[in-house]
């Protein structure tokens, strides 16, 4: 290929001292020579820029910003790079070394489009990783049906399963620095929004690590289930921006509803509001899953809010236990 397209793969780094290493490597073993690889770290104190500086290639670039968050050190990446694609890459998964090659000669035969690929999850050793297909994995004609699929049925496709040429991404625009939990979800429904369409590349394979203590996903106080709500509502008008089809109202309610089963009674001004975009879009039909079978039947019976009470304080009764 002529005139081969340069890829920037940005990496947002905070205190990921045991896994930066190994994501950082993996960006940089991508048989698709024309790379920079671009490490922004979000001013940890855990020892990570040692570990970065260790790392020796003329392709990595490192750079140092006061602590500001995820979106924050994303956006300052983006504005280093200079590649005609983007890989967007968090600090403690990997992506394999054919995974940008195979992307990137897919969509240089389908310009305007931006690609997936297939992940899988570990927890120790991505040599572990279980790669099951789930209904996202497949090309879209129409960008929305990607966003309805997502929203229906709770799927997710994590940052290193993107590649995204330039040009969608200055149109999708920047990260939202106020968000910090999924706020990888409403950046890529902007991305998805803003193109042609997407095309699914199986073998173009990303690792998304489970289990780690200082990942944002984990994270379930008052700022965690805003930036849930937050990130859930601009995304969700990004769909019903251009697809406003009976379809795309009720998968949009059902992620609202699915959001009032998650989060209460945490936070009752939230489900009070999630509970009013449900009865805005048409109402939902989404059944509770609150954890197992005898939980889930005593729901039918009882009503699912004393189900779920139920069960948060024998869980809270079984933790007591284990600590006398």
């Amino acid at each position: 290929m002529s005139n081969m397209p340069l890829v920037s793969i940005l990496i947002p780094a905070y205190n990921a001292r045991e896994t930066i290493r190994e994501s950082v490597e993996s960006a940089l073993q991508q048989t698709w020579a024309p790379k920079e690889v671009i490490v922004v770290d979000d001013g940890s104190t855990d020892g990570t820029l040692d570990v970065l500086r260790d790392i020796k290639s003329d392709s990595l670039q490192l750079h140092r910003q006061a602590n500001s968050g995820a979106s924050v050190a994303r956006n300052h990446a983006y504005s280093l790079a200079k590649g005609d694609y983007i890989q967007y890459l968090d600090a403690d998964d990997i992506i394999a070394p054919n995974k940008i090659s195979l992307q990137v000669e897919c969509l240089e035969s389908n310009p305007g489009h931006v690609s997936t690929g297939s992940w899988g999850r570990f927890h120790d050793r991505p040599e572990n990783a279980r790669f099951k297909s789930q209904p996202p994995w497949r090309d879209y004609t129409n960008p929305a049906d990607l966003l309805r699929v997502l929203y229906n049925d709770h799927y997710m496709m994590h940052p290193a399963c993107w590649l995204v040429p330039r040009a969608i991404a200055d149109a999708a625009g920047p990260w939202d620095e106020r968000l910090s939990l999924d706020d990888d979800g409403e950046y890529f429904a902007r991305v998805v929004v803003k193109s042609k369409g997407i095309r699914f590349v199986a073998d173009a394979k990303s690792y998304y690590r489970s289990g780690n203590p200082n990942s944002l996903s984990g994270g379930r106080g008052a700022g965690a289930w805003e930036s849930q709500f937050l990130s859930m509502d601009l995304s969700t008008r990004h769909l019903l921006s251009v697809d406003d089809s009976p379809e795309a109202r009720a998968a949009v309610a059902n992620r609202f509803q699915r959001f009032v089963y998650l989060c209460w009674p945490d936070m009752p001004e939230l489900v009070e509001a999630a509970e009013q975009r449900v009865m805005e879009l048409g109402g939902s039909n989404l059944q509770p899953s609150l954890g197992g079978n005898l939980v889930n039947s005593c729901a039918g019976i009882i009503g699912w809010r004393l189900a779920k009470r139920m069960r948060l304080i024998a869980r809270r009764f079984v933790c007591m236990e284990r600590r006398s």
